[in-house]
C-alpha cells in the first residue's frame, strides 16, 4: 500500500491532538462523519490505527467506514490483532470485508482471513476478485510461523533471455507490486536462476540479455523454513527482500524487509515476556488470561521459597552460632539471581540473534564464569570489609567473601548452562529463564553461602 507525504498532513502530525478532534467529532450526536472523513483522510493510516485501539467498538466502525477503501484496508492491516478479530468477527459485514481484502496485499489479506470462521472467509472471499483471491487462499494455507506464511506473491519476475530494456518495461507495468526493489530472474519452469537489483537494472546497458548481468548466486529460504531463521536472514544479509522457494526450486514469493522486522520485534517481545515471567498478554486482556500465564511461574517462585526455608532450618546450628549471616543473606540471594538473570538474558538475546551458536557454548560459558568470578570477588570483598566492620568479627567478613563469590560464580554458570541446555534439547531457552534462573539461583546461593559459612566458622574456631 502507498504512504502518502503530502505537505496537507502537516497539522495531523500531532497524533493527540488528532485523537482529541476524533473522539470530539464522535461524540457529536449524530457523529460528525464530514469531519472526521475529512481529518482522516489527511493522517497517516499508522496513527489511525494506533488510534483504533483506543476507542469503543462502535467507534472504530465510524472510522473506518470514514475512510476511503484504500485507506481503510491499510489502517486495518496496521491495527492491533485484537481490534482486528473484533471487527472482522463482530462488526464489518461480509460485504466491507470483501472490499477490504480487494484493496490489500495478498499476504496481508490472508492474515486476516486465517481470523475468519471457515464459513465466513469462504463467504468473504466470494466477493473478491478471482486472481486476488486465490492469491490470498495460498498464503493462507500456509503454517503462519513459516517463510511461506510471511511471504507476498506480489513480485517483479523475468525471463533469463530478454534485454534489460524489456525487463524494465516490465517493471515499469508492476509499479503496483507490493515489492519491487529486486527483480527476479525465472526460468520457464519458474525455477529461480538470478536476481538483479533495480540499481543494477539502471545501469546496465539495456541492449544487454538479462542473463549476462543478473546475479546467479541467490541466497533463498524453503517454504517450510521458520519466519523467525528466515527474518534473521534479511537482517544478516542486510537485504530489502528474500525469495521463497519449494522443493523444486520454483519461486513461491519473497519476503520484505517490513514483514521480517515485524517477526522480529514479536519474537524479541515475546523472549522479553517469558524472560519475565508474565507471558505474551496485553494491558487490556482479562484477569485469568493474566493469571493463567504468570501464575505458573509464582507457584515456581513460591516453591522455591519453601525450599529455601527448609534449607535455612538445615543451617540453623550455623545461624545459631553465627547470627550475623542473616543480615547479609539478601545481599548473597539478590547479587546470585541479578548475575543469573544477567547471564541468561546475555544467552537469550545471543541465541535469537543468531550471535551466539552450540560452537561456541564452551568458550562462552568460561566467559561468563570468568565474569561470575570478577564480580563476585569485587562485590564479595566489599560485602565482607562491610561485615566485618558491622560485626566486629573478621571470620564474619571472610566467610561473607568466600561465599558470595562463589555464589554469584555459581550462579553465572547456572544462567549460562540453562539457555543452552534448553537449545541442546530444542526447548526455547526463553521459557526456563527469567523466575527459573532466579529461584535456582537463589536456592543454589543459599546453600553456598550457609554451606562455606558453616565450615570456614568451624575450621577457625579449631
Amino acid at each position: 500500500m502507498p504512504h502518502e507525504s503530502s505537505t496537507d498532513r502537516t497539522d495531523m502530525l500531532d497524533k493527540n491532538l488528532l485523537k482529541g478532534d476524533v473522539l470530539e467529532a464522535l461524540r457529536a450526536s449524530p457523529p460528525a462523519e464530514a469531519d472526521l472523513r475529512c481529518m482522516l483522510e489527511l493522517a497517516f493510516p499508522a496513527d489511525v490505527a494506533e488510534i483504533l485501539s483506543e476507542l469503543e467498538p462502535e467507534q472504530r466502525l465510524v472510522v473506518l467506514r470514514c475512510l476511503s477503501p484504500e485507506n481503510a484496508a491499510e489502517v486495518l492491516a496496521l491495527a492491533e490483532e485484537d481490534v482486528q478479530r473484533e471487527l472482522l468477527l463482530k462488526l464489518l459485514t461480509k460485504t466491507e470485508i470483501s472490499g477490504l481484502l480487494n484493496e490489500m496485499a495478498p499476504d496481508e489479506g490472508a492474515d486476516l482471513v486465517a481470523m475468519l470462521p471457515d464459513e465466513k472467509s469462504r463467504q468473504a472471499l466470494a466477493g473478491v476478485e478471482p486472481e486476488h483471491a486465490e492469491a490470498i487462499r495460498e498464503l493462507a494455507s500456509f503454517d503462519p510461523e513459516t517463510a511461506g506464511g510471511i511471504m507476498t506473491t506480489e513480485f517483479v519476475t523475468v525471463p533469463p533471455d530478454i534485454t534489460i530494456g524489456e525487463a524494465l518495461q516490465t517493471l515499469k507495468t508492476s509499479l503496483d507490486q507490493e515489492s519491487i526493489s529486486n527483480i527476479y530472474v525465472v526460468d520457464a519452469e519458474n525455477r529461480l536462476v538470478g536476481v538483479l537489483s533495480v540499481r543494477e537494472l539502471l545501469e546496465a546497458d539495456p541492449a544487454t540479455r538479462v542473463s549476462e548481468e543478473m546475479t546467479r548466486k541467490v541466497v533463498n529460504v524453503h517454504l517450510d523454513e521458520d519466519q523467525e531463521n528466515a527474518s534473521r536472514m534479511i537482517d544478516h544479509y542486510d537485504f530489502t527482500s528474500l525469495p521463497v522457494v519449494d522443493a523444486e526450486g520454483r519461486l513461491r514469493g519473497v519476503i520484505t524487509v517490513d514483514d521480517a522486522m515485524d517477526v522480529l520485534e514479536e519474537e524479541a517481545e515475546e523472549d522479553m515476556a517469558l524472560l519475565s515471567g508474565s507471558g505474551v498478554v496485553s494491558v487490556r486482556d482479562p484477569v485469568r488470561r493474566h493469571l493463567r500465564f504468570r501464575l505458573p511461574w509464582l507457584l515456581i517462585t513460591l516453591a522455591g521459597g519453601f525450599l529455601a526455608a527448609f534449607l535455612l532450618r538445615f543451617f540453623e546450628p550455623t545461624i545459631e552460632r553465627a547470627a550475623a549471616l542473616v543480615f547479609f543473606m539478601p545481599v548473597m540471594a539478590g547479587m546470585a539471581g541479578n548475575v543469573g538473570i544477567q547471564s541468561s538474558t546475555v544467552l537469550v538475546r545471543a541465541f535469537a540473534t543468531g550471535e551466539m551458536t552450540m560452537r561456541l557454548a564452551f568458550p562462552t560459558l568460561l566467559r561468563q564464569i570468568l565474569v561470575g568470578m570478577s564480580a563476585g570477588l569485587l562485590c564479595g570483598a566489599l560485602t565482607g570489609l562491610l561485615a566485618t566492620a558491622l560485626t566486629g568479627e573478621p571470620k564474619i567478613g571472610l566467610a561473607v567473601t568466600v561465599s558470595m563469590t562463589i555464589g554469584i560464580t555459581s550462579a553465572a554458570s547456572v544462567g549460562t548452562l540453562l539457555p543452552i541446555a534448553c537449545v541442546k534439547l530444542r526447548i526455547d531457552p526463553a521459557v526456563a529463564s527469567g523466575p527459573f534462573v532466579t529461584t535456582l539461583n537463589d536456592l543454589v546461593g543459599l546453600c553456598i553461602y550457609f554451606t562455606v559459612a558453616s565450615i570456614l566458622l568451624a575450621r577457625i574456631a579449631t
